[in-house]
């Protein structure tokens, strides 16, 4: 069985303590907010930076970011 969990390398804008902001350019026009039980990744990341972040394939294409 095929795992639909994947990896992305995203930079991270803002987080809330709901929801993570990213873009997959780095632009902030282009960002979108994915919700952090959707979403794992280090908390401990600091805003302006470039991150991986694991989350499920549909999630991913429904943001855009696939």
């Amino acid at each position: 069985m095929r795992s639909n969990i994947i990896d992305l390398d995203v930079h991270l804008h803002f987080a809330t303590t709901k929801a993570i902001k990213v873009s997959d350019d780095g632009d902030e026009d282009n960002h979108v907010w994915i919700p952090k039980s959707f979403v794992e990744y280090d908390e401990d990341a600091d805003f302006g930076t470039d991150i991986t972040i694991s989350l499920r394939e549909n999630i991913a294409k429904e943001k855009g970011l696939i």
